[in-house]
């Protein structure tokens, strides 16, 4: 498992990639400025949702 901090080194590690809002959410989008939403993270239940295509 990943803790929280590492879980936002590795999203931000992509190319491309930008941490915002997203609700109560933090979200990781690639392809600034408008950008593809890849994950979402909840730091207080530490809990995060990932965005695959297959």
């Amino acid at each position: 498992m990943l803790t929280v901090a590492e879980f936002r080194a590795l999203a931000l590690s992509l190319p491309k990639s930008v941490e915002k809002p997203h609700f109560n959410r933090a979200s990781f989008r690639v392809d600034a400025p408008r950008g593809k939403t890849i994950a979402t993270l909840l730091e207080k239940d530490e809990t995060a949702n990932v965005f695959l295509t297959p």
